[in-house]
């Protein structure tokens, strides 16, 4: 929608229909304001969602013994199925609704001259009803909260009377909990030198700041606490640097991926009951090379070999992985060192 010669909307709607869980619109608009040639205003608004997936809604349900404290029971029966252990039940969960979300993006395009460009953009995303596992330690802490939809009875026993029946099984499958809340701040800088007898140079670099990361902190006394940045694998900053060579039919990039250090959970610290850290630890920084030659001398052909982390760098000790690896956190590091690869791509035109 042109609204003036210089300033446009867009405007967009999506529905998604979803024979597991129903249906779910999500509108979004666009603003673009360019009052001159060397500048551009850009703007959006819109909403989205994440569907559960097959594992979330229809994974097995399976039962494993937990260490467990009854708060009803164990005062008065003081048994070890009370105040000891008890069943836990995992797997997927059919009645799991989507994640939604709300994303805002506002933005500013420089490009003075044909060589030189460069663009800063502020970014908010607000995702609510989270898939997630409430910790057994988040029931336990918070039983009122948690007890009416994960905490599961028998009928009660008569030589107990006025307390609620045993204790079936605590539920540990996906359920819709929590929020997360992050903003922070896009770059992107590319300058093209005027070619020479060397041939000619790029650089570039797109990087992300993040000023806020806030996620439901399950484990809190307080319902709905937020941790801020700093409990996870969560780089501050974190960019794409590259310098490209391109001479004829050859050409070049050396690119460096780089990740800045975080905080972590010190196990050291950590109540094992409870799952509470009291203590943090630093993860160090995280710098990878990559290197890349490429061949256009045939026609329709382009060959390139490159070696991906040329210095062999090995990923920053991490005691905090979220996944079953040990010593490194997969979502942040990658341990297979250096690695060689060529392509042949052929494109037919």
């Amino acid at each position: 929608m042109p609204i003036t010669r210089t300033l446009e909307a867009n405007l967009a709607v999506r529905y998604d229909r979803y024979s597991d869980f129903g249906g779910t619109t999500n509108p979004k608009l666009t603003l673009r304001y360019q009052p001159a040639r060397e500048i551009m205003l850009r703007g959006a608004y819109g909403s989205g969602f994440r569907a559960p997936t097959l594992s979330d809604l229809f994974l097995p349900n399976t039962r494993s013994l937990v260490d467990f404290i009854d708060p009803l029971r164990c005062p008065a029966t003081g048994l070890p199925t009370d105040c000891e252990f008890t069943a836990a039940r995992d797997g997927g969960n059919p009645k799991a609704r989507p994640e939604s979300s709300r994303q805002l993006n506002l933005g500013i395009v420089f490009e003075p001259m044909q060589a030189f460009s460069a663009s800063v953009d502020y970014y908010q995303v607000k995702i609510d009803d989270l898939l997630t596992v409430v910790p057994l330690g988040a029931i336990q802490d918070d039983y009122q909260r948690w007890a009416p939809s994960l905490v599961v009875r028998k009928p009660p026993q008569p030589e107990y009377p006025g307390l609620p029946g045993p204790i079936d099984y605590v539920d540990q499958v996906i359920v819709n909990a929590g929020k997360l809340e992050t903003t922070g701040i896009d770059l992107d800088v590319r300058y093209r030198f005027p070619p020479g007898d060397l041939g000619r140079f790029t650089v570039g670099l797109t990087g992300t700041y993040i000023l806020d990361y806030k996620a439901t902190d399950f484990t809190a006394a307080s319902p709905g606490r937020q941790d801020p940045l700093g409990n996870g694998a969560i780089s501050r900053w974190r960019h794409y640097a590259t310098i490209d060579w391109s001479r004829g039919h050859w050409g070049a990039t050396v690119a460096q991926n780089f990740q800045l250090g975080y905080a972590e959970d010190d196990p050291l610290t950590c109540n094992p009951s409870t799952g509470i850290c009291t203590g943090s630890r630093r993860v160090g920084s995280y710098s990878v090379i990559d290197l890349q030659g490429r061949y256009t001398g045939v026609r329709n052909l382009t060959l390139a070999f490159g070696v991906r982390n040329v210095l062999d760098r090995a990923p920053p000790l991490a005691t905090g992985g979220t996944q079953f690896q040990v010593g490194y956190e997969a979502s942040y590091g990658d341990p297979r060192g250096r690695i060689f690869y060529g392509s042949i791509r052929w494109a037919f035109r």
